[in-house]
């Protein structure tokens, strides 16, 4: 092939030729990849063919190429070829061009029209379309084959690659890839870099092309691929390139074989495959996923900076947005701040980066698939290129299974009856903590503590729940009154891993906590202590023991089971091995705690109706700061370690919460009366629950299937049976409400609408395509909207305590009763339980803005009322100050209240403040009060004796705002310190940075509470902010203006005067201002000069002329004269020397703006364009020559002609054929022909008329077969079939069995537009769909229920019965039930026990207690076993009977050397030096002296301690000042004077600057006169005087004369700088001698 002239055309593509006009030729873009098109190109092994399947339609240019004539290949599999004539001159237009494609072999496969034109000798252009496969492609070649010589390089062993980097300009990241490789070992070669799009190992588009260009430094930079490359061509993110290297070894030689590189993805790919695979149920959950990334390209961060980052987020498509179905979410496991999708860092180019993908299962209880389609999308970004953009979308698939679910349900209600998840009941009367619940896969549990409540009943010792804590990962959240008995203490104990937890509350104390694994708690604090627990659970909980809550397999006879999976039917030693041991305690301490992994933290769905892209609503597990921040409620509260706080303003936003719920107000806490003052036995006990039960709610739930409230009512009873009180009834009422509630929500069905990419499942089958009437006949719900609507608003909380009416839900309380419950009594007032850690509020833990307060009776109208008191060391003081706050409700039973920050401030020998705070719901009624103490524990001791409180002050501290301060502790430029002697107080210190506010080098002297300024000479004031006036003495004289300076001054004398104080007479010949040899006589402010002979003016300048220097011009004769000479002129011109040329020009007769030249007593007229004659007055005829052709009618003009054309001629000169195509008049695809004023359309097939206008009938021959309907179309028609037919015409019967109806092997018949199905055994229906019911016949026996299957049955027995048909009565003996050697009677469903000796109960299971006498010492526990006993001792005890006292130093727990003393358990650490401790664990502050000086920071040692001086100290306790003028800094000779951190430089004269490194600019005064140019010195100033000025500021005027004129070579002299100006001539008029002198310089005529 000709590569040479294949360069050519490169070169004029590379250099631009595109100018549009609007036609074709003009418009055509270049086709790429010329060289692989060329006829006969072979591809190599590992080369890419091109491909035009993605080619944009419209006209293309080939340089010197046209559409190959071979039917052979050329750089694709199949190449389009012509078999068509190209056009031989331009006026043939645009032509049609047939072109036919082959594989090589077939000559023509397929056959294509395109258009084509000449645009001028040996340039077509085509108008090509996207090719319908992939690789075809359109070959060319020359019109004319051309002679290239050479072999051209073997680069055979050049492999690309390419790099991409990130290039920041002007603020703006953008990407450049190089294509890099080793170049050929030929120096001289060229190479030329072609960049494409690829797609599959297949080009399909051209990008640009670089080169041919020598191997050198710039080669990579002058091939480069930019971002605008890729962007101006519609590529960019997400796009494959590959370069493409060729070489040459001269610019007309031959072209090497390509090397191609790898191919690059530009962006970022995802890894993972479709589809991902999600399983919720009960025996499979896999519900987690990782999507794999790899960042291919880098990315530019703001600024340029690095280590940036770049978020991807994950976006759900097609949204379902009821979050009753499951939902997708997102995390990437490590950045707690980056919700739903993953972070992306700058380094990670080239690695795998991982977003984890969690499926979060709906609340809707049932078994059905979704599909969900997701994609990554990326956010803003610094880096438009990867900004907003999508990666690969994928598809999820998941399987949920909850319909077991529905039953399921975990409880501990007071007092307390427990019910495990599958149902079994049993009675918890033990004191301790215990595991209700436990997750131990995924470290998730909830602990209870249960106290006495009541007296014995039935045997038991009557406990309560008072405590639960909810756990997962290193978050506790905890609510006890176990304690504090009249109040909750509502309270994360930890959230350390930012709240994994999801929690919120209602005003009537119910709260509900979220689990991870999207188990639901339910916490019922209705009346301190007593509170109910309540867990819905996951299937993540299944086939796992958990707690007491059983093990969930929906089989309650395993229930019992512990945490090694054992079963047993021991109740009690089953209950007591879920009790949690001491150092478990979350109720105690949480050190033990992991964290939740990074990888299970994910984003929850929130309901939201926005675009199908937007991203995922994240609400659940946002990371949130633990600090208290605003209104905060009391799940806002971190409850961790006491950390010391640094000293703050009032408007501080860090934690403010107490550590201890105790008050001091608990000891005289009210014991709780019965509600009725009745004793009750069953029967009254019976008749009052069911008379609770007895509301509109429960009466519309008891209509519902299943629904029972047996239970509730029993537990109701024998609650009020057990403690001879009411207390508990309305819990179970609003227990049984709750039931009610959870089996609605789960069992109702989300509407129709809803199931968008979701099927059901119903028995064992997929349903889709779900409508109403699928959920009514699949589903059968028993639940409707309006039945849950129907509760809702008859629902009102504790049912107002019949204080009011519920209406629409909501209590509208009585008058005098308020609160959402109208449980408040407005006629009591508020009851007061106090405020927690016993009043006391330590400043140096907690800013004491806020409050708790607890108590009961609480409105939401609630107010604080403060009455301030002062504290000495010796009593308190209460003021005038009291203040009303608003009460801001966190609990039922706990209000915030708010402290004042501003005022009153801690007066001098006062030590802290407090406040008496009440409550009151009206204004009028109150609460006792409690006393609430603040105060600072660095510098104050408080106690609280009774009702007083009396305070200590600590020696060696300081007070501010009372704040406390101890000794080497600053506020702004104080020190808390003893420096100046005696007592530690606040010492100002100068020496702090910011803290000199002396000036003008002045010493700052440190003072008690301030400072004193020791100003410089020259300088006073406050800060010696003031200078001295020196000048206020008037020593200026002579009218001298004195100006002041620093300690100094200056006099700027009037004209005539000098003197440091104007007192001396300037002699004004000094400068000897006299020219000539006159001499100079001085006068006061003036001199005069007189002139030696030949010479006069001011300063004897001037010489009296003569026509000795031949002054007359232009041929005029001088004339000698007394006093000078005359010039007698020649004709034409004039002036004193006949200088001046006459201008003729003045009086011409030039016309029509023609330009008049002037001669020596003479003119010219030069004429404009169409003009002539001597003056230009003669109009010259343009149409002499006969411009206009065709006809046309010539009009002359002024230097113009115009022509007048005939009908279908155009142009200047009527010589262009109007184009009568170019409105375009012909339609519909026709092509135009112009003729002179006419045109001919020559249509397409399928149109006709004048124009093409008209569409040909397609139809009118009746093409379409059995009733179809024809629609014509454009050369064609379509067939609209009638049901049962198809094909083009419809004459083919459809198969209404190809879409294979009939199910479960039935054998399909197809008719026409029906078919009919033979069923097989067991099934029938139209498309025996229908399962033969099997159970008809009822072959189940005895109760059993029959389930019907495929042709056959089963039958699930009742209790008692077993076998195919439930004929068989089960032995019930057979699992040996009883024990300890009793014999077995079997019965129906139950059997008897004839116990041994010593054994008793249902199965012989109890033992007889050998615990009765006492055996066990020192309080411990006796626990009985058979025939014998076991002691559980307390902590300090051991042996049979706990008499020993245990050896609590046996296991060394002292630390560090230190020596164990025992005790009772207890001991006793001596601690070695440098340590303390209860076991000498904590190294001793070592920095508590403060011992590091001048603001450094001290590091604690062992026994020892390091300080880090900040800037300008040094030394081990930074007491140093470092000598900043060590290093010499100042420059030029300057004294430099070391400060702290700082130095100054005492500058000599003419130097300035911070280290005088600056020439003073003498030259800023502008001294220099009257346009004089300054030359800046050190310490002085030069002027260069212009012309006509002198002196040393310039500021005399030279005096010159008009007489006679001298030709000289001047030297001018200039203060000390001579400057000499050869060559050029200056004339001088001076007066008639031979010499003149200026200053000391003669020059001689």
């Amino acid at each position: 092939m000709n590569q040479k002239a294949l360069f050519a055309f490169f070169v004029w593509y590379l250099y631009g030729y595109v100018k549009t006009n609007g036609e074709p030729c003009d418009e055509a873009k270049q086709l790429g990849f010329l060289e692989k098109r060329v006829s006969g190109y072979i591809l190599a092994d590992d080369e890419d063919p091109i491909c035009d399947y993605y080619l944009k339609a419209g006209w293309y240019s080939m340089g010197t190429y046209v559409i190959s004539s071979q039917s052979i290949t050329c750089g694709a599999t199949f190449s389009w070829y012509r078999t068509g004539e190209l056009p031989t001159n331009t006026a043939q237009g645009i032509v049609d061009l047939e072109l036919c494609l082959t594989d090589g072999e077939d000559a023509c496969i397929d056959v294509l029209t395109v258009k084509t034109k000449m645009c001028e000798e040996d340039k077509y252009i085509f108008e090509l379309e996207d090719t319908e496969s992939c690789p075809d492609a359109y070959c060319i070649e020359e019109l004319q084959e051309k002679e290239v010589n050479g072999e051209p390089p073997n680069i055979t062993s050049i492999n690309p690659i390419i790099t991409p980097t990130v290039h920041y300009e002007d603020g703006i990241n953008t990407l450049r890839f190089f294509c890099t490789f080793d170049p050929h070992v030929e120096t001289a070669v060229l190479y030329k870099v072609t960049w494409a799009i690829s797609l599959r190992n297949t080009l399909i588009a051209e990008l640009t092309q670089k080169g041919p260009l020598p191997f050198n430094d710039t080669f990579n930079t002058s091939t480069m691929l930019t971002e605008s490359d890729m962007t101006e061509k519609g590529y960019g993110f997400g796009d494959t390139i590959v370069c493409i290297v060729r070489a040459m070894f001269e610019l007309n030689g031959n072209v090497s074989e390509p090397r191609t590189s790898p191919e690059l993805f530009c962006g970022i790919e995802v890894l993972s495959d479709s589809p991902i695979i999600f399983v919720d149920t009960a025996d499979d959950q896999n519900k987690t996923a990782t999507i794999n990334l790899r960042l291919n390209i880098p990315f530019g961060c703001k600024k340029n900076r690095t280590g940036c980052s770049l978020d991807v987020l994950l976006v759900q498509l097609e949204k379902n947005n009821d979050c009753r179905f499951s939902r997708i979410t997102a995390g990437d496991g490590k950045d707690y701040d980056m919700k739903c999708g993953g972070r992306i860092r700058q380094d990670d180019v080239g690695k795998n980066v991982s977003v984890h993908v969690d499926m979060v299962t709906g609340d809707w209880k049932n078994t059905y698939n979704q599909e969900f389609s997701v994609s990554l999308h990326t956010g803003s970004h610094h880096h438009t290129f990867f900004e907003k953009t999508f990666l690969k979308t994928l598809t999820i698939k998941a399987h949920v299974e909850t319909s077991q679910l529905v039953s399921s349900q975990c409880w501990s209600h007071n007092d307390p009856h427990m019910r495990t998840f599958d149902g079994r009941r049993f009675e918890h009367h033990d004191e301790g903590v215990w595991y209700l619940y436990i997750n131990t896969e995924e470290k998730i549990q909830v602990l209870i503590k249960t106290k006495l409540c009541g007296h014995v009943w039935n045997g038991y010792r009557v406990t309560c729940n008072c405590g639960v804590v909810v756990n997962a990962g290193r978050d506790v959240f905890s609510i006890s009154a176990c304690e504090t008995r009249n109040f909750f203490e509502r309270k994360f104990t930890s959230c350390e891993d930012e709240k994994v937890l999801e929690i919120t509350t209602s005003s009537y104390g119910r709260i509900d906590i979220v689990l991870p694994t999207k188990t639901k708690v339910q916490v019922n604090a209705y009346g301190a202590p007593f509170l109910n627990v309540d867990i819905w659970p996951s299937n993540a909980d299944a086939k796992k023991p958990s707690g007491l809550c059983g093990y969930m397999d929906q089989n309650w006879s395993n229930d019992y089971v512990f945490l090694n999976g054992t079963v047993t039917n021991d109740e009690t030693a089953w209950r007591h091995s879920w009790r949690v041991p001491d150092d478990r305690n979350l109720f105690e301490n949480n050190n033990h705690l992991t964290p939740w992994p990074g990888q299970k933290r994910f984003c929850s769905c929130k309901e939201d109706n926005g675009d199908i892209t937007d991203e995922l609503i994240c609400s659940a597990v946002d990371p949130r700061s633990c600090h208290v921040q605003g209104d905060e409620d009391q799940f806002g509260r971190c409850f961790s370690t006491r950390v010391t706080r640094r000293k703050r303003g009032v408007n501080s936003v860090e934690p403010d919460t107490h550590e201890s719920a105790v008050t001091s107000m608990n000891e005289t806490e009210s014991q709780s009366t019965p509600l009725t003052g009745i004793t009750f036995d069953n029967a009254t006990a019976w008749a009052y629950c069911e008379d609770a039960f007895n509301i509109t709610v429960l009466r519309i739930c008891s209509q519902l299937k299943n629904f029972t409230q047996t239970d509730y009512l029993q537990n109701c009873v024998d609650d009020i049976l057990a403690i001879n009180d009411t207390v508990f009834t309305p819990t179970h009422v609003d227990l049984q409400k709750k039931k009610c509630y959870s089996m609605m929500s789960a069992s109702l069905p989300p509407p129709a609408e809803a199931f968008k990419n979701i099927s059901l499942i119903v028995g064992g089958k997929e349903v889709e395509n779900i409508t109403d009437d699928v959920i009514q006949e699949s589903l059968e719900p028993e639940y409707t909207t309006e039945v849950l609507n129907e509760i809702v608003i008859n629902d009102c909380p504790q049912e107002c305590f019949g204080r009011g009416d519920c209406n629409n839900g909501t209590c509208e309380c009585n008058e005098g009763f308020a609160s959402s419950d109208c449980s408040v009594d407005l006629s009591k007032p508020v009851t007061m339980y106090g405020i927690p850690d016993r009043g006391y509020c330590d400043l140096k833990y907690r800013p004491c803005e806020r409050t708790s307060v607890f108590g009961t009776n609480i409105a939401d109208t609630v107010k604080c009322y403060l009455q301030h008191y002062w504290v000495t060391n010796t009593s308190h003081t209460y003021t005038d100050f009291t203040f009303e706050t608003e009460g801001h409700m966190l609990a039922p039973d706990e209000i915030k209240c708010l402290l004042p920050t501003a005022e009153p401030t801690i007066p001098d020998g006062f030590l802290s403040l407090g406040y008496n705070v009440s409550l009151s719901n009206d204004g009028n009624l109150f609460s006792v009060e409690d006393m609430i103490l603040i105060y600072d524990s660095d510098c104050v001791n408080c106690t609280r004796l009774g009702s007083d409180v009396i305070c200590e002050r600590i020696d060696g501290s300081c007070m501010k705002d009372g704040l406390c301060y101890v000794q080497g502790e600053y506020i702004g430029c104080s020190e808390c310190s003893n420096a100046l002697g005696g007592n530690v107080t606040w010492i100002y210190q100068c020496a702090l940075t910011g803290c000199n506010p002396c000036l003008n080098n002045a010493t700052c002297i440190n003072g008690y509470e301030g400072y004193s300024c020791m100003c410089a000479d020259g300088w006073n004031g406050t800060h010696c902010e003031q200078n001295i006036d020196e000048c206020e003495s008037n020593p200026c004289v002579n009218e001298g203006t004195c100006n002041d300076g620093v300690n100094s001054y200056t006099c700027v004398c009037t004209y005539g005067w000098e003197g440091p104080n104007c007192e001396f007479d300037i002699d004004d010949c000094l400068t000897n201002h006299c020219q000539n040899n006159g001499s100079c006589v001085d006068g006061f402010k003036q001199y005069t000069c007189k002139c030696a002979g030949g010479f006069d003016g001011t300063h004897c300048e001037n010489e009296i002329p003569s026509c000795d220097g031949e002054p007359c011009q232009n041929g005029a004769t001088c004339h000698d004269m007394a006093d000078g000479y005359s010039c007698s002129c020649a004709v034409g011109f004039s002036g004193t020397f006949c200088e001046i040329d006459r201008d003729e020009c003045i009086n011409s007769s030039c016309q029509n703006g023609a330009t008049c030249i002037d001669g020596v007593n003479s003119y010219t007229c030069q004429c404009d364009e169409g003009w002539e004659g001597l003056h230009c007055q003669l109009n010259k005829d343009e149409c002499s020559s006969s411009p206009c052709a065709n006809g046309a009618t010539c009009t002359d003009g002024i230097n113009s002609f115009s022509c007048s054309c005939v009908d279908g001629w155009v142009g200047t000169t009527c010589e262009i054929n109007t184009d009568d195509c170019a409105s375009d008049p012909c339609k519909n695809g026709a092509t135009c022909t112009d003729d002179i004023n006419s045109f001919t359309c020559e249509c397409d097939s399928g149109w006709e008329g004048l124009t093409c206008e008209i569409d040909t009938d397609d139809c009118a021959s009746s093409p379409c077969e059995n009733g179809a309907t024809c629609t014509d179309g454009v050369n064609n028609y379509s067939c609209l079939c009638v049901d049962g037919w198809e094909g083009t015409t419809c004459a083919i019967n459809t198969d209404d069995c190809a879409s294979d109806p009939c199910k479960n092997g039935a054998t399909c018949t197809d008719d026409i537009n029906s078919f009919t199905c033979a069923c097989d055994n067991g099934w029938e229906g139209l498309t025996c769909e229908i399962d033969t019911d099997d159970c008809a016949s009822s072959p189940c026996e005895n109760g059993a229920t029959c389930t019907d299957g495929v042709n056959n049955y089963s039958c699930l027995c009742v209790d008692g019965w077993e076998g195919t048909t439930c004929a068989i009565n089960t032995d019930d003996c057979a699992s040996d039930p009883c024990k300890n050697g009793a014999t077995c009677t079997d019965d129906i469903n139950s059997f008897t026990c004839a116990c041994d000796n010593g054994w008793e109960g249902l199965t012989c299971e109890i033992d007889t207690d050998d615990c009765a006498s006492s055996p066990c010492e020192n309080g411990a526990t006796c626990t009985d076993g058979v025939n014998n006993y076991s002691c559980l001792c307390v902590d300090g005890w051991e042996g049979t009977t706990c008499a020993i006292n245990t050896d609590d130093c046996a296991s060394d727990p002292c630390k560090n050397g230190a020596t164990c003393t025992d005790d009772i358990n207890s001991f006793t650490c001596a601690c070695d030096n440098g340590w303390e401790g209860l076991t000498c664990e904590i190294d001793t502050d070592d920095c508590a002296s403060s011992p590091c000086e001048n603001g450094a920071t001290c590091t604690d040692g062992v026994n020892n301690y390091s300080c880090l001086c900040v800037d300008g100290w040094e030394g081990t306790t930074c007491a140093i000042n470092t000598n900043d003028c060590a290093s010499d800094p100042c420059k030029n000779g300057a004294t430099c004077t070391d400060d702290i951190n700082s130095f100054t430089c005492a500058c000599d004269n003419g130097w300035q600057g911070l280290t005088c490194e600056i020439d003073t600019d003498d030259c800023a005064s502008i001294p220099c006169e009257n346009g004089a140019t300054c030359t800046d010195g050190v310490n002085n100033y030069s002027c260069l005087c212009v012309d006509g000025w002198e002196g040393t500021t310039c500021a005399i005027k030279q005096l010159t004369y008009q007489r006679w004129l001298l030709t000289l070579i001047p030297t001018i002299v200039l203060a000390t700088h001579v400057k000499t100006v050869p060559l050029v001539l200056t004339t001088l008029i001076v007066s008639p001698v031979h010499a003149i002198t200026a200053g000391r310089d003669l020059l001689v005529k």
